[in-house]
């Protein structure tokens, strides 16, 4: 999904400051019994924060924060312990090396260690500022307690991280759990998480209570008749505390007290129904779209012989046949010029050759005898043709008798033929015949004589085999012969028919003999047309490929276009809609296209949109993605309302609902849901909040307000608004500087005659101040940032592993990346550690990539076990850094004479997201031996 640009401080916040019912309960008690950021604090906690403040427990910082999300010290458990079981404080010099003697907590770490609460680590040192775990919590709490400790831990049997307990606390745990001071999150318990100061806070309030249970039961042992029991000291009935939902510590607070109740003021709350559907992005009319598998080897070429058909065995080579051929005869000749005029003459084979020869005058019987002879045989009439003057006689006869075969005469002087008819008389008729066809011409072999041997056979063959132009010659192999195609015309193969090829042949079809074989056969349906397409040679490269694919489409009339991308080819249809469908059948090579359906898709509808108004000002939220989860759904319409008009924000509590909560309270505060899709959601359109009006510091809509460390980050312009109609001053002062390290940026350009609702929307780094009649302030801290981050400079650091050569790259030295601006980085498996900004990210195979594509640089590598590490991080998130060092791993290959990377090397943009600025080259610096 593309959530909007930039949302970076909205997202990474928004499930810690999302509890805007309770954070505006406990505004509304604006009193000194409260902190400033209660509001941070999650609403289950809460409560026992504001009592833990009364009995003296934990304190905030100088400026009135609490801090619930900061994790424990040892140092502040030591001072919750004295201060919980009213221990005297030591002035004794300190214990321990690491503590000095005139720190602020060496008096509570001494009374705590004398009391046995907590010791150190046995080398003299303390570790003040370590952070607690939840299992050292429970050992504290249970023994300041007093809690008996046994070995009955079966009540961690329930956790299904029961083993990550160590044996050293799991009695300690147990026993915090049968008291009720600790709980699970849900199936697990934690133990070795880090303790926060809202949990400790809980349950340091429940030690109190159970405490005061404790001493508040009469003494067991006797008490003389005539002495009056002491009087004890009445404890306040407890009120019930709201339970803990399964985040954060998990633990459930007991009934406690909370002096001075008021009446409290509450804000309009408007809930939704829940949400389970989370496709609401509309689906455009689109192609049918075909997306090969990553195609990376382009050879798909066969090697291949033609058709070899090899006879049986011959060892008779006698194929004579005996008999008398077929005669036709003229005797007692006068003339030649009257007695022969015309007469036609035709065979079995259904020639016939007509001759008209009274017109001629030949000079002797020699030319007559030339005459019929080349007439008879341009018409392929296999005669001999005799002419014997002294007897004046003239035959016709067959050269060879064959079964079928004759001879006849008609025509005006057929008379003058002994007889008109003549057929072979066959005693003895070895004769083969067979056909050879090569997809084109056929040849038909006839072997009618007894030959010497095999090779006359052969010779035999091949004659007829040229006479009839058969892409085929034979050869003696042994007792056998050979037919072998001389090219791979026609598929290469060869075809035997006729009359008795199975006398020579075991088959009838011989096909090209396959070497090896890599050709893919596709079949692609669209619509009524269909295409098969061979893929049969060796592709000069995919844009090769894409080419010929296109073109076999378009020849069966497909009307698609075809790109390609890096190793994938993507075949798209030129019409659009679910008209269009494409079928790859299960006869297509499965290395290209997945069998199956491929559709197009039709327009529909699914985005909704939801106008909130908080009485003065209004924000429409739409819903036009479709999101991968309710978190992602509930942190884009936070993002939304936090950037909106309307004065309300989202509790996340639940993310399956929209909880939309005013940011303002009291009994007329309104919140009215409208629009075309709010019925989908919300039961009716009108909430109202409840409670006596509180006059509380401005609110602001049109930017989240947050305190410092945590700011807001945009790409666009920003209006602040307010409905707050007792404002005096607005202040808005601005830097250049731009970035994420606000805490240390210096606000000194005033921007003048500024007015709430002006659209500030110069790039720099913000504070606004805004304060009311009362006095009463409301300052948040953003910047406007639309500078694209881009690398400025690539040093390098040796290893100093003495095995590794100084002149030349490779394991274990650095090469650092420095950015302008910070940008999302990747962890050690180049997976994002948040979804990408459009700020895009810095992954090392993505890196490396873009790298490679440097002119002369393709064999490129950083080597395996590439290490890619952040070392400039955003302080209020991680997942941001600016200065990038990659330790390259083995086999690292980059040359010493260093890479230059040419100004405005665009394929920087994709890969890695990031572009040297256009005004130098970035430059991998070379490593120059000694001279």
């Amino acid at each position: 999904m593309n959530i909007p640009n930039k949302i970076v401080a909205s997202l990474l916040v928004a499930t810690s400051i999302m509890s805007s019912l309770s954070s505006q309960i406990s505004a509304a008690t604006d009193s000194e019994n409260s902190f400033k950021d209660l509001n941070t604090a999650s609403t289950w906690s809460r409560d026992s924060i504001v009592q833990a403040k009364l009995l003296g427990l934990l304190e905030g910082d100088q400026q009135g924060n609490f801090r619930p999300n900061d994790r424990i010290t040892r140092q502040e458990m030591a001072k919750i312990l004295v201060q919980l079981l009213n221990l005297p404080l030591e002035t004794t010099a300190s214990s321990f090396k690491d503590v000095p003697t005139d720190s602020w907590s060496t008096a509570y770490i001494e009374a705590a260690r004398k009391a046995g609460m907590m010791q150190g680590y046995g080398n003299g040192k303390f570790d003040p500022q370590a952070e607690m775990t939840r299992e050292q919590l429970a050992i504290v709490f249970v023994k300041a307690l007093g809690l008996p400790i046994n070995n009955d831990v079966t009540a961690l049997n329930r956790f299904s991280d029961a083993s990550s307990i160590h044996s050293w606390s799991s009695q300690y745990v147990a026993a915090a759990l049968r008291a009720g001071l600790m709980t699970g999150t849900g199936s697990t318990f934690g133990a070795t998480s880090k303790a926060n100061r809202q949990e400790t806070a809980i349950i340091a309030v429940r030690v109190h209570t159970q405490k005061q249970q404790m001493t508040s039961q009469p003494n067991p042992t006797d008490v003389p008749a005539n002495n009056p029991a002491p009087a004890v000291t009445p404890v306040p009935t407890p009120t019930p505390a709201p339970s803990i939902p399964s985040s954060g510590s998990g633990n459930s607070a007991p009934p406690i007290s909370v002096p001075n109740p008021i009446e409290q003021s509450l804000p309009a709350v408007a809930i939704s129904r829940p949400i389970s559907d989370l496709n609401f992005e509309n689906t455009e009319t689109s192609s049918a779209v075909l997306i090969s598998k990553p195609i990376r080897n382009l050879d798909f070429s066969i090697n291949q012989l033609p058709a070899s058909a090899t006879s049986k065995p011959i060892t008779d080579f006698d194929f004579s046949v005996v008999g008398t051929p077929a005669t036709l005869e003229v005797e007692t000749l006068t003339t030649l010029e009257s007695d022969l005029k015309q007469f036609t003459i035709e065979n079995h084979k259904e020639n016939e050759v007509r001759f008209n020869i009274g017109h001629i005058n030949f000079m002797n019987t020699d030319a007559l005898f030339s005459y019929i002879t080349v007439y008879l045989k341009a018409i392929n009439f296999d005669v001999t043709v005799n002419l014997d003057p002294s007897k004046k006689k003239l035959s016709i006869t067959e050269n060879e008798p064959a079964q079928g075969s004759y001879l006849k005469v008609s025509g005006p002087d057929s008379s003058r033929f002994k007889s008109t008819f003549s057929i072979s008389q066959i005693d003895i008729d070895h004769s083969k015949t067979f056909t050879i066809n090569d997809g084109e011409k056929t040849a038909t072999i006839l072997l009618n004589k007894n030959y010497s041997n095999l090779s006359d056979i052969v010779n035999v063959i091949n004659q007829q085999l040229t006479l009839a132009n058969v892409d085929a010659s034979a050869t003696k192999v042994g007792d056998t012969f050979t037919i072998t195609r001389t090219s791979m015309a026609n598929d290469g193969q060869l075809t035997f028919g006729g009359t008795q090829p199975n006398d020579f042949f075991d088959n009838n079809v011989y096909k090209r003999n396959v070497i090896w074989d890599r050709s893919a056969e596709l079949e692609i349906q669209l619509g009524a047309e269909k295409a098969n397409v061979l893929l049969n040679r060796k592709y000069d490269s995919l844009d090769d490929l894409a080419l010929y694919l296109s073109g076999a489409l378009y020849s069966s009339h497909m009307d698609v276009s075809i790109s390609n991308e890096e190793d994938i080819l993507k075949v798209s249809t030129v019409e659009k809609g679910s008209s269009q469908k494409f079928i790859v059948t299960e006869n297509s090579d499965d290395r290209i296209f997945v069998p199956g359906t491929y559709s197009g898709k039709d327009f529909q509808k699914h985005n909704r949109s939801i106008v909130i108004n908080d009485g003065i000002f209004t924000t429409t939220v739409v819903l036009h993605h479709n999101y991968s989860n309710a978190e992602e759904l509930a942190s884009d319409v936070y993002y939304q309302l936090s950037t909106g008009k309307a004065r309300v924000g989202l509790d996340l509590t639940r993310t399956d609902l929209l909880k939309v909560v005013s940011k303002v309270v009291g009994k007329n505060v309104k919140l009215t849901i409208k629009g075309e899709d709010s019925a989908m959601f919300f039961d009716k359109e009108i909430f109202v909040g409840s409670g006596p009006e509180v006059d509380h510091a401005p609110i602001l809509g049109g930017i989240r307000i947050v305190p410092l460390p945590e700011q807001v980050l945009s790409d666009r312009p920003l209006t602040p608004v307010s409905g707050d109609t007792d404002i005096v001053n607005v202040e808005l002062m601005r830097s250049t500087t731009t970035g994420l390290d606000y805490a240390k940026t210096d606000y000194i350009y005033p921007v003048k005659n500024y007015t709430l609702g002006t659209e500030i929307n110069t790039e720099g780094s913000y504070r606004l101040t805004v304060t009311d009649a009362k006095g009463q302030q409301t300052i948040t801290y953003f910047s406007i940032e639309t500078t694209y981050p881009a690398i400025v400079s690539i040093t390098q650091e040796q290893s100093k592993d003495p095995s590794t050569s100084p002149y030349k790259y490779d394991k274990g030295d650095k090469l650092i990346f420095k950015t302008n601006n910070f940008v999302w980085k990747q962890d050690s498996k180049d997976e994002l550690v948040r979804p990408p900004s459009s700020w895009g990210s810095f992954s090392r195979t993505g890196l490396e990539k873009a790298l490679k594509s440097v002119p002369g640089q393709e064999g490129y590598t950083f080597g395996e076990g590439t290490i890619l590490t952040t070392d400039e991080l955003f302080a209020m998130d991680e997942s941001y850094g600016r200065t990038f060092t990659l330790t390259l791993g083995e086999g690292a290959n980059i040359p010493s004479t260093g890479i230059e990377i040419p100004r405005l090397f665009y394929d920087l943009i994709s890969p890695a997201g990031l572009l040297g600025f256009n005004s130098f080259n970035l430059v991998i610096p070379a490593l120059q031996p000694p001279a």
